[in-house]
């Protein structure tokens, strides 16, 4: 029998938890509707300048839920957007990079040199299958994300740069999209939902 697939959804800032219409509520519901994974929406709320101060603690929740899902055996995709990005990465990290399938990470506000975010190495250590960069060409939230004071607040701009010093050898495994007309959540727009899901769903 195969191992089941959860697709781990995870919000940015300024996001409230609970609420439907969220984009990671929608994309479990497409999950579940539409193929036969299973899905979590990992939810937090922050402001732009209170984000450092429980990313810590929300890379811990989202380690445990890494293990958890590990210790059973599951296939681990995770799929995060803006800060949700980050959060994916540190809680790898605190995990000490548990087996994941794919990475996607959507207009991620997080580090894009990927000998410091450490996906060249669990790339290599095959502890990460695949890697998947989509960024947006009028990302003005991603611009502002590079100024000093981002960048005090401890925000990327592997959205707005891309996947910058890849290794040669996982560069095979690492795919890069750019959305020449969007903006940082347009993606997650009625219009443009349905598209963009097609890019993480496989059934």
């Amino acid at each position: 029998m195969n191992a089941a697939t959860i697709y781990l959804f995870v919000n940015g800032i300024a996001t409230w938890p609970g609420n439907f219409t969220n984009w990671n509520k929608r994309a479990v519901t497409r999950t579940h509707l539409q193929t036969p994974h299973k899905a979590e929406a990992f939810e937090y709320f922050c402001t732009p300048l209170t984000r450092p101060f429980r990313e810590d603690e929300r890379a811990k929740h989202f380690a445990r839920s890494l293990h958890e899902y590990t210790k059973a055996g599951w296939k681990i995709i995770c799929v995060g957007h803006s800060n949700g990005c980050d959060v994916i990465l540190d809680g790898l990290r605190r995990a000490d990079w548990p087996r994941v399938e794919a990475l996607h990470l959507v207009c991620g506000a997080c580090e894009a040199d990927f000998w410091i975010n450490g996906l060249n190495n669990a790339l290599a250590d095959d502890k990460v299958g695949k890697v998947f960069v989509y960024c947006a060409a009028k990302d003005w939230a991603l611009t502002l994300a590079h100024s000093l004071p981002a960048r005090l607040l401890g925000y990327g701009t592997l959205g707005l740069h891309g996947a910058q010093n890849v290794y040669d050898r996982v560069s095979n495994r690492v795919g890069e999209l750019w959305w020449k007309n969007y903006g940082h959540s347009t993606c997650w727009q009625p219009e443009h939902f349905k598209n963009t899901m097609t890019h993480f769903i496989h059934v």
